[in-house]
């Protein structure tokens, strides 16, 4: 991943993530009910997620949002940014070491990745690279 972002008592109203690869895992933490995780699937009505004190990895470039909830609520969500130019002046040696310690790097301008690509590390897998 490239990212990480912490939200505290975000209410995203339905959308669909710029300038992201498409795989994401959040988590929720604090002390709040409600608050799940809205994601269009395949299915006519979508499906509510339980992200409390829960990894979950979604496609950040399908329709998604928060639902009501009450409390204090924090998000983390990882994300790989994309942006066609966000290779350019990066380089071809930085690149690769990121791919061989599993970071999932952008496409190439003018080419769009497939979705489901690139799947994404657990937290504990991200860690042990990291200590490599």
């Amino acid at each position: 991943f490239t990212s990480i972002q912490v939200n505290k008592d975000y209410r995203a109203t339905l959308h669909v993530d710029k300038n992201n690869l498409g795989p994401s895992w959040i988590i929720g933490l604090g002390d709040y009910t409600g608050g799940r995780l809205w994601i269009d699937d395949d299915s006519k009505a979508g499906r509510a997620v339980d992200i409390h004190g829960h990894w979950f990895q979604f496609d950040g470039n399908r329709p998604h949002c928060v639902l009501p909830f009450r409390g204090c609520r924090f998000t983390l969500v990882y994300f790989t940014y994309c942006h066609p130019k966000v290779r350019v002046g990066v380089p071809l040696w930085v690149q690769r070491r990121l791919a061989g310690l599993g970071f999932p790097l952008p496409p190439e301008a003018g080419s769009p990745p497939p979705l489901g690509a690139v799947a994404a590390p657990s937290p504990d897998e991200t860690r042990q690279r990291l200590a490599a």
